[in-house]
């Protein structure tokens, strides 16, 4: 009876990520935290043959993806594609949100869920945001012996397939628990393994907003404009000055 709470636990997990064995994202939030996403899910040729005609597969689809975004407020689509490579059929979907919480309700009714998990932006008095995600979020109470058989025969059916996530925010990193920080783009990256999605994942970015470059960006802009107005103002009362001289 264990072994089938087992098998039908894992059976639960695929349907909730829709067949899902290779995810990428990348993200980027902009000073303001509004940001863009974009992510590929890849399904295996054989596995998605194999369920063909299941509705979870049936979703998985560039133009219901775009249609699913396109709909969303708060939400801008950008770009979409499909591909083959190295025998998974892939989507790629690129969209723009205006924060955070319009990010999580474009998700909230797709099956994009399971992947996107819940976010949310803290933004602390000494002036530090802490990013919080947390993925395939399971409170229910599991049979500890069923949990041990799924882990092992998920790492023995998913074992070479992953999720990798990148996080690019617009300043210093104070501190994460990512796999690996890049200090110099302000990036972080962590990669799990399918067979562990029984597991919850929580991942965590504490930084610094630069909100002070984008202001100085806008004065530098306002001050190069009021530069080539003056110029022209300039040359012209020149060229009148000219005139009347002749």
């Amino acid at each position: 009876m264990k072994l089938v709470k087992a098998s039908l636990s894992i059976l639960t997990a695929i349907l909730i990520l829709s067949g899902c064995l290779d995810y990428k994202e990348k993200m980027k939030l902009n000073s303001d935290l509004s940001g863009e996403i974009q992510f590929s899910i890849g399904i295996s040729e054989q596995l998605f043959n194999l369920g063909s005609n299941s509705p979870e597969m049936k979703d998985f689809n560039e133009e219901k993806l775009k249609e699913n975004y396109s709909k969303k407020e708060g939400i801008r689509f950008i770009s979409s594609r499909s591909y083959s490579e190295a025998g998974n059929r892939w989507i790629e979907v690129k969209i723009a949100f205006k924060d955070i919480e319009h990010l999580m309700n474009a998700t909230e009714d797709s099956t994009q869920k399971g992947l996107t998990g819940q976010i949310s932006l803290i933004e602390k008095d000494n002036g530090e945001i802490v990013f919080t995600r947390n993925i395939f979020e399971n409170e229910s109470k599991k049979d500890t012996t069923a949990d041990d058989l799924s882990k092992g025969m998920m790492n023995m059916m998913f074992g070479n397939f992953s999720w990798k996530y990148e996080l690019i925010v617009p300043g210093e990193i104070i501190s994460s628990n990512a796999d690996s920080i890049v200090q110099s783009t302000n990036t972080v990256y962590w990669s799990f393994p399918l067979s562990s999605l029984s597991q919850q994942k929580l991942m965590t970015v504490t930084f610094r907003a630069d909100k002070g470059s984008t202001l100085i960006k806008y004065i530098s802009g306002f001050v190069l404009l009021g530069g080539i107005v003056f110029f022209f103002i300039w040359l012209n009362k020149s060229n009148k000055r000219r005139r009347s001289q002749n």
